[in-house]
């Protein structure tokens, strides 16, 4: 389920996506939005986080999988 990191610029602004980065922090997934160039978050340290993420998984409003089952 998830996608490239190549396949976010299909991805409609302010898309809420559950990231895969596992260099980023202990548990290697972080919720962010995309900006249309970038992964962000509010309480990114640095605003470096967008170089950490390897991959990507959009999500609907309830938080669940885009295309997942309901």
């Amino acid at each position: 389920m998830y996608k490239l990191i190549s396949e976010a610029i299909n991805l409609k602004y302010g898309q809420l996506c559950l990231c895969r980065c596992p260099n980023w922090c202990d548990e290697g997934y972080q919720v962010a939005k995309w900006t249309g160039s970038q992964f962000e978050y509010d309480a990114d340290p640095n605003g470096s986080f967008n170089d950490y993420v390897l991959a990507f998984m959009p999500l609907d409003d309830e938080g669940r999988p885009v295309g997942g089952k309901k």
